[in-house]
C-alpha cells in the first residue's frame, strides 16, 4: 500500500513538472515570435526610410 501511494505521488509530480515545462515552452515560443516580428517590422521601416532619403538626395 505504501508503495502504491509513493508511486501516485511520483506520477502526479511528474505530470505537474511536465505541465509546467510545456507551459514555459509555449510562453517562450510566443515571446520569441513577438520579438522576431518586431525586429522584421523595424528592419522594414529602416529600409523604407533609407530608400526615401536616397530618393530625396537624388532629387
Amino acid at each position: 500500500m505504501i508503495l502504491i501511494n509513493e508511486l501516485k505521488k511520483f506520477i502526479y509530480t511528474s505530470l505537474l513538472f511536465a505541465f509546467c515545462l510545456l507551459t514555459l515552452t509555449i510562453v517562450s515560443a510566443i515571446q520569441v515570435d513577438k520579438i522576431y516580428f518586431d525586429n522584421t517590422t523595424t528592419i522594414g521601416t529602416i529600409e523604407e526610410q533609407t530608400s526615401s532619403k536616397i530618393k530625396l538626395a537624388q532629387n
